[in-house]
């Protein structure tokens, strides 16, 4: 079962719930929307959770790109359109402008599309494993350069690239 909690209020040890109200509604089958509406001794809490079976054969949680590419910028209920889905989740924040790029790790099937971020320590990614294990973990990543044997480690130089932006030259 694949819980996605969909916000960032999550009652944190040592609060104490003064009044909860769970509202609960299936989707699809074996998919279960809930919403926590949460009074605590530090505030209100609004928590959506997505239940989902991932051994069922009538569901399955996919990834969603724009139809144009990573870097387009696209709503949630564009990507949707004219598919068969019955619940979607915007997972992740987007530095928008002239390029959009999200902040944070896409992977699907092995395919990078976005690599993990330089703050590897600040921001969790939710993976799944290749037998559906559900992970929430931090993600680092280094990039080498092999010639002949020799590795060079070109990371920071691609950091610095992206964080300045495309150069052109000609």
């Amino acid at each position: 079962m694949l819980i996605l909690p969909l916000s960032s209020a999550v009652c944190a040890s040592g609060q104490g719930i003064i009044h909860q109200q769970v509202l609960q509604q299936t989707v699809a089958r074996d998919v279960i929307y809930k919403n926590i509406t949460r009074f605590t001794d530090t505030g209100w809490q609004n928590i959506h959770i997505l239940e989902m079976n991932l051994d069922s054969p009538y569901s399955r949680l996919e990834l969603l790109i724009p139809e144009k590419g990573i870097q387009s910028g696209s709503t949630l209920e564009q990507m949707t359109d004219g598919r068969q889905v019955v619940a979607a989740i915007n997972g992740d924040f987007f530095i928008s402008g002239n390029y959009y790029s999200p902040v944070g790790t896409v992977v699907e099937n092995g395919e990078i599309y976005s690599s993990p971020t330089y703050r590897s320590d600040e921001l969790a990614v939710f993976s799944l494993s290749d037998r559906n294990v559900p992970m929430v973990d931090y993600w680092d990543w280094s990039i080498a350069l092999e010639i002949k044997g020799q590795k060079l480690d070109i990371s920071a130089g691609l950091y610095w690239m992206i964080s300045k932006g495309p150069t052109v030259t000609g």
